[in-house]
């Protein structure tokens, strides 16, 4: 700043040495013509210190007419100086407009990227949570047919445990003979109307009791079977019940999600409805998908460099900021100057038309006292 100031102070005396220059040059070439009725009338006298003073004027105005155009140089070059700037500001303003259209044109795509991976990350939600449902829906189910299939056990065991306590109610009261005795009994005893009381009672017994007892035991085996099947059915009801209590937590989990994620869901609705013929476009979608999944990870690749260059162009813009400061602050340093250096030029022209008058004034004088001269020289030649 300080050498923008010394520059046009350095103009401003070049200005007033110029004016006062062209007042000079006036003076001495106004009074061209008149110098050189002068210099006839000197030219009669011939004194020596007319031509010193002629040669005098004459480098004096040599010297004013090279710094008038030394000026002159140097007030063009500051004008192309000064266009070279407004040139160089209006190129870096069109440059910082470009690179903010560019800018702004990439914030709309990573928007319009972000939307899409959003309403991709909702119907994804959407869809585990219709899995998440129809999983427990089916656990529901099992449970349901477990619960069933145990009562159907209980129900069989409890008829089971009142059939075995008949048979020993049974047992208790009559004779039940071995299979050995049976066999004697049988065989000595062919006719059953000699045969005895007793042992025809126990022969009987023996046929309608002994059929039960292999009852007896097949349906013991297969009540421990059937405790067996219900121990691992128990297992596996715990094992159920704490899958279900993991889907309640999970489905509370899920709930909470669903119920942050809702009011999202409500600002992509308008989306979701203009995106709903793809549901129709099954094969198609899950092809963009896969297409967009690519897309996504390059974006993700993509928006680091971009972020990189954000930074970088942000701090291109911070450095384009300060330099249009300082080039605004020059700018109006200088608009200043003009309006001063006018204010001068003005001043010093009217300055310089009150000089000419003063010279033509002169002139006239100058024209009278050569007259007066004449007639004097007149005077004296007829003398």
């Amino acid at each position: 700043m300080f050498m923008i100031f010394e520059k046009h102070e350095k103009i401003l005396f070049f200005f007033i040495i110029l004016f006062n220059g062209a007042i000079n040059d006036s003076s001495p070439t106004g009074g061209g013509g008149l110098g050189q009725r002068t210099n006839d009338f000197d030219g009669l006298t011939s004194t020596p210190t007319t031509n010193r003073e002629n040669l005098v004027n004459n480098n004096h105005v040599m010297k004013n007419i090279i710094e008038t155009k030394k000026l002159q140089r140097a007030i063009q070059i500051l004008k192309i100086e000064l266009n070279q700037r407004d040139l160089l500001v209006q190129n870096q303003k069109i440059h910082y407009e470009e690179k903010c259209e560019d800018l702004k044109e990439k914030l709309a795509d990573m928007t319009y990227q972000r939307q899409l991976l959003q309403t991709k990350i909702d119907s994804q939600l959407q869809i585990d949570r219709n899995l998440a449902l129809r999983s427990q829906d089916e656990v529901r189910q099992q449970l349901s047919q477990i619960m069933e299939r145990q009562h159907q056990l209980e129900d069989v065991n409890k008829r089971l445990i009142s059939k075995s306590n008949e048979v020993r109610h049974n047992l208790h009261n009559k004779i039940l003979p071995t299979d050995e005795e049976y066999r004697i009994l049988k065989s000595t005893n062919m006719n059953s109307e000699k045969m005895a009381l007793n042992d025809f009672i126990m022969i009987k017994f023996y046929e309608t009791v002994r059929p039960l007892e292999i009852e007896i035991e097949n349906l013991r085996r297969t009540q421990n079977i059937l405790d067996s099947q219900l121990a691992a059915t128990g297992q596996d009801l715990i094992q159920a019940q704490k899958v279900l209590d993991e889907e309640r937590r999970t489905n509370h989990v899920v709930h909470m999600q669903l119920q942050k994620t809702a009011s999202e869901l409500n600002e992509y609705k308008n989306l979701s409805e203009q995106l709903d013929f793809k549901k129709q476009n099954y094969d198609r979608i899950k092809t963009e998908r896969d297409q967009y999944e690519r897309r996504v990870v390059e974006l993700d690749r993509q928006i680091t460099q971009d972020e990189l260059q954000i930074q970088t162009q942000i701090k291109e813009k911070e450095n384009l900021l300060l330099q249009l400061a300082e080039l605004r602050q020059e700018v109006t340093v200088l608009r200043q100057d003009k309006e001063y250096l006018t204010r001068q030029y003005n001043d010093i022209q009217q300055k310089y038309y009150s000089a000419e008058e003063k010279i033509s004034t002169l002139e006239a004088s100058l024209d009278e006292t050569k007259r007066a001269k004449e007639i004097l020289y007149e005077k004296h030649i007829s003398t």
